[in-house]
């Protein structure tokens, strides 16, 4: 990690969703040295993804942090801009350390609006992933799952469900600080302003459960955020993602058809408390899920317990 803080993997997007256009890459680049809206210096460019262009920044008073643009051809799309703009509003709704503060939002001289956040220092746990060879220690892993169902007890309490939790989207800084990042898709309970069609899917299908593959807008609530943290579990014990589809459409339909496998079938080593926690956050139909990310939680603390684990 470098001295200027990271940006999470959820600001820039995983390698499959990484843009090629050069064009877009040279916009980016070009806006270092600038100063936008007379406040915000860039200082660094740090990473450019399919949606938005990610920087280091200092404000003209010496504070510093991290500001994401979205790309010009889809700041002209209204939904995409209000859904963007909304992420700030959901991560400041809740005063939690799990969430990432939301310091400013504002639209650039080019039309293109953009998010400031605190800067952080630390890993996602998709980059703790590939730095331990794709598997993590089954207490560590508990763990990061533990923390985050302390932050959603507090979304969830307030109507907000995630949709996009997976290992890019969970953050732990260099203080041992577990964040959660992206509220860019998260939907707020009874919310005027939620546009999301029914029929429409956002988030990642290998962490998605099956109701919210199929885009049943009305029927996603907390325990689809709980199956995520399940397959995110299944992901980092095992090495393996769910629903790995040939391309992002195939994986999307395997989210929506076909049922998670059990951990045993490709971890068999690992303790069966461990086991029947991942095998029942993932269950297929949510009545069978845990209720709540409380009670989810209650049985990552037991299960740790009862391995004798500890972090």
């Amino acid at each position: 990690m470098t001295s200027r803080g990271v940006i999470p993997e959820s600001v820039i997007p995983p390698p499959s969703e990484v843009s090629d256009a050069p064009d877009e890459k040279q916009r980016a680049r070009a806006r270092v040295g600038m100063t936008l809206k007379n406040k915000w210096r860039i200082d660094a460019l740090l990473g450019v993804g399919g949606m938005a262009s990610v920087y280091a920044v200092t404000h003209r008073n010496g504070s510093r942090a991290a500001l994401k643009i979205l790309h010009a051809e889809f700041a002209r799309d209204v939904g995409i801009r209000d859904r963007f703009l909304r992420e700030g509003y959901v991560a400041n709704k809740i005063d939690h350390p799990g969430r990432v503060a939301i310091l400013d939002d504002d639209i650039t001289e080019q039309d293109e609006p953009f998010l400031v956040m605190e800067l952080l220092d630390g890993e996602t746990v998709q980059q703790l992933w590939k730095r331990k060879s794709r598997k993590l220690p089954v207490a560590e892993a508990l763990w990061i799952a533990g923390e985050v169902l302390k932050t959603l007890e507090s979304f969830h309490g307030e109507g907000i469900v995630h949709r996009d939790l997976k290992p890019a989207n969970i953050f732990i800084t260099k203080d041992n600080v577990v964040k959660l990042l992206d509220f860019g898709v998260a939907r707020l309970r009874g919310a005027p302003g939620d546009k999301t069609k029914a029929g429409t899917a956002l988030g990642t299908p290998s962490f998605m459960a099956p109701e919210q593959a199929m885009g049943l807008t009305e029927g996603v609530d907390g325990r689809a955020d709980l199956f995520s943290i399940g397959a995110t579990l299944y992901a980092v014990l095992s090495g393996q993602r769910l629903h790995q589809g040939r391309s992002d459409n195939e994986a999307f339909i395997l989210a929506a058809t076909t049922p998670a496998p059990s951990l045993a079938r490709i971890a068999p080593e690992l303790p069966a408390s461990v086991i029947g926690l991942v095998d029942k956050a993932l269950a297929w139909d949510r009545r069978n899920r845990f209720d709540s990310a409380e009670q989810m939680r209650q049985e990552v603390l037991r299960v740790l317990e009862e391995i004798g684990a500890s972090v």
